[in-house]
């Protein structure tokens, strides 16, 4: 009997592939919002790639199950199971996944709070906190569905497995004991030493405003860089046409105590922000010069 096209792995997957394009083209809290309900099809075509009868709600005497089996309803709609049971049937079929299980349930949980209450969960959520658990979940999903991670994320791929492997126990704790060895060099200075090393840190982060970050070392301003991820459409931001460039975390230079962050993995194992955004000032001259350029060559 044919899989309904509501409970389909394939069109699930899909939805969720199209989920998470909409969350790189989004920023603030539209970004988290749009990853978890990309997460929640994605779990669900995990789940109904085994079998589509576990994504079926129990109740009404079977009748949902029959329908996941290819009999059609008497009466109503499929009722799927909730996404927590989605996630708690994904361990037992995967025990594997226990891991991943506390993100998944975390972000969901955001996710109701977001669409059912007047609370506001995604507008200061740090990156820090969920991005690189949230990857592994999402890597550990497609895998069982026998995809890549760049069939889900394309190109920011390489640097979401930047982050998985910075989540390592091992790769942590050299980090933080580099933090902490420089920390205590730092400790060891004078206070007009420490005075002047913050002064050296203000001028150097001075005018670069989100290039920067709490240095973890020495709690001064650090500047941060890294590779351009995305670039956002063009908008109107007090009175200015701006565009938001969204840059992987991929080192840090404090000018006052010296701790240099090299790697996307090593900044995200210090606790930093995995990415970080600019704001370029531009103007429909410049978003249209290419175009008139190619149609004057084409005359």
């Amino acid at each position: 009997m044919a899989t309904p096209t509501e409970w389909d792995p394939n069109l699930l997957w899909n939805k969720a592939v199209n989920y998470a394009n909409r969350a790189v083209d989004s920023s603030g809290g539209d970004e988290t919002l749009f990853s978890c309900l990309a997460l929640e099809l994605l779990a669900r075509a995990a789940l109904t790639s085994i079998h589509p009868s576990l994504n079926a709600d129990p109740q009404s005497e079977g009748a949902h199950i029959m329908y996941a089996c290819g009999i059609p309803m008497r009466a109503g709609q499929p009722k799927s199971i909730p996404i927590h049971a989605v996630f708690a049937r994904l361990e037992v079929a995967y025990p594997d996944f226990k891991p991943h299980r506390a993100i998944c349930e975390y972000l969901v949980n955001l996710r109701n709070e977001e669409l059912h209450t007047a609370a506001l969960p995604f507008g200061a959520l740090s990156e820090a906190k969920w991005l690189a658990d949230y990857y592994a979940a999402v890597a550990f999903l497609c895998a069982r569905l026998g995809k890549e991670l760049k069939d889900y994320l394309g190109e920011s791929a390489n640097h979401a497995l930047a982050l998985i492997r910075a989540k390592s126990s091992e790769r942590r704790a050299e980090v933080k004991k580099r933090i902490a060895a420089q920390s205590t060099i730092f400790e060891a200075k004078s206070a007009e030493e420490k005075t002047d090393a913050a002064k050296r840190a203000t001028a150097a982060t001075r005018f670069r405003d989100g290039r920067t970050a709490t240095c973890p070392s020495c709690s001064n301003p650090a500047l941060l860089s890294g590779d351009e991820i995305r670039r956002s459409e063009p908008s109107y931001y007090e009175g200015e046409l701006v565009v938001t460039v969204t840059h992987a975390t991929s080192e840090l230079r404090c000018a006052s105590c010296d701790l240099h962050l090299r790697t996307v993995d090593e900044c995200a194992a210090a606790g930093l922000n995995p990415r970080f955004q600019q704001y370029e000032s531009t103007s429909l001259h410049e978003i249209h010069q290419d175009q008139d350029a190619q149609e004057y060559d084409n005359m």
